[in-house]
């Protein structure tokens, strides 16, 4: 993989808007540890039935048990909540695309929280793209976009 620019959050020679494709997983899963496995499992199978090269299938691996797991730690506070996941691809040379929400709290800035503070730096990293926003729950949403080939 090619060296990509930790501090730029949202990048990508595609926006990464306006998904066109029709999701191949929608999904909400208890924003508890046990689920980041399931989110990554799902997130998974649907890179490997379109065909994602394996270093591909790594990448979302990575990306998107980094995604669950700040839901899980971050968005709820310990309050129950849902880890929503939606994914598809909207033709092979566009990548698939991911997106994970919750209905927490959204981004926290200067508060004191565990873990390396690597998740996002991580995310971007290991996808094509990754843009933060606001969720429809009202939380935060992570997109993400990952090359087939």
């Amino acid at each position: 993989m090619r060296p990509r620019p930790a501090w730029l959050l949202q990048r990508s020679r595609r926006s990464l808007g306006g998904f066109r494709g029709p999701p191949r997983l929608s999904e909400s899963f208890p924003a508890v540890p046990e689920s980041v496995r399931l989110v990554r499992n799902a997130l998974v199978d649907v890179a490997e039935s379109a065909g994602a090269t394996s270093e591909t299938v790594e990448a979302v691996r990575v990306a998107s048990s980094e995604a669950a797991t700040n839901v899980v730690v971050h968005a709820y506070d310990g309050e129950p909540g849902d880890i929503d996941v939606t994914a598809g691809v909207n033709a092979p040379e566009d990548g698939m695309w991911v997106v994970v929400a919750d209905g927490g709290h959204g981004l926290d800035f200067g508060t004191q929280s565990p873990g390396l503070g690597l998740g996002f730096v991580w995310m971007a990293w290991f996808s094509e793209g990754l843009a933060l926003g606001p969720s429809r729950a009202g939380g935060l949403e992570v997109r993400l976009r990952f090359l087939l080939r």
